[in-house]
């Protein structure tokens, strides 16, 4: 799995799908990316062909305990339920876009992926731009027989207009 690297069951921020290892990471934390985890079943034998880069069109939200809205501030555990999810901790990409009006999105550059926050609330998810970036790091480690996975398009409205993020 290349997703859900970080969520509610931790007591701070992180992002559901980080690429790379962010600058701040230690110990066991180093591990949670998508670079690292396409590596590590790469180097431990697993054919490039049955490989797997997950694509998640949800996000994981975070109830933030204190005015920083970095990745890795403290937090108290999920925010609210979202609207038709109806799941603290889990928001659909649509729900994501609504949550987006009247805030800025903000750019986690050591992991190549957005997050943003509001009302102490925070979210991490992907767009066209983290999705595309994904996308080239498989081409560029010559992977282009390895798959992709969505998980999961109900949960994405640009999936059925025919668009991505």
């Amino acid at each position: 799995m290349t997703y859900d690297f970080h969520g509610t069951w931790e007591r701070f921020t992180g992002h559901n799908s980080p690429l790379y290892q962010g600058s701040n990471d230690e110990g066991d934390l180093i591990y949670f990316n998508t670079d690292f985890a396409m590596r590590y079943w790469r180097d431990n034998g697993t054919p490039v062909e049955k490989l797997r880069m997950g694509f998640a069109t949800y996000g994981r939200t975070f109830r933030l305990t204190s005015a920083d809205t970095s990745v890795g501030a403290p937090a108290s555990g999920p925010a609210s339920a979202g609207t038709y999810t109806r799941e603290a901790g889990f928001w659909s990409y649509y729900e994501i876009c609504g949550f987006l009006e009247g805030t800025t999105l903000q750019w986690i550059e050591d992991q190549k992926v957005p997050y943003a926050t509001k009302n102490g609330e925070w979210v991490g998810f992907d767009t066209k731009k983290s999705f595309e970036t994904k996308v080239l790091l498989r081409l560029y480690w010559s992977w282009p027989s390895s798959g992709r996975l969505i998980w999961m398009t109900l949960l994405d409205s640009s999936v059925i207009r025919g668009t991505i993020l």
